[in-house]
């Protein structure tokens, strides 16, 4: 199984299963790209505060069963809180990703 490992804005996160979450991520080197990351909605689960949308991440990929690329590894390069905490500029920027998310292909 082929390892890499990326930066990547979190554009979308939909649950899946009792305790996953299918990610699309928007890498630089990869494109728009769906991830699943395992155990991800459970409580005691630490990758999901980094995992949040519109969060710059670095994030460790692999081959996942199906196809799919799965999450291993994250860590948060920046939240944008300043961003995220103006309610005008964060309707925006909502607004540019679904724009992205709507607009471009997965690879």
């Amino acid at each position: 199984m082929k390892k890499v490992n990326t930066v990547a804005v979190v554009l979308k996160s939909i649950n899946y299963r009792d305790s996953d979450k299918i990610y699309t991520l928007l890498s630089k080197d990869l494109g728009k790209i769906p991830a699943i990351a395992r155990g991800v909605r459970k409580i005691s689960s630490r990758r999901a505060g980094n995992l949040d949308t519109l969060n710059l991440v670095k994030v460790g990929l692999s081959e996942g069963l199906g196809g799919m690329r799965q999450i291993d590894e994250v860590s948060g390069l920046n939240s944008f809180k300043k961003l995220k905490g103006d309610y005008a500029l964060s309707i925006r920027c909502s607004y540019v990703v679904e724009l992205l998310h709507k607009t471009t292909e997965e690879s």
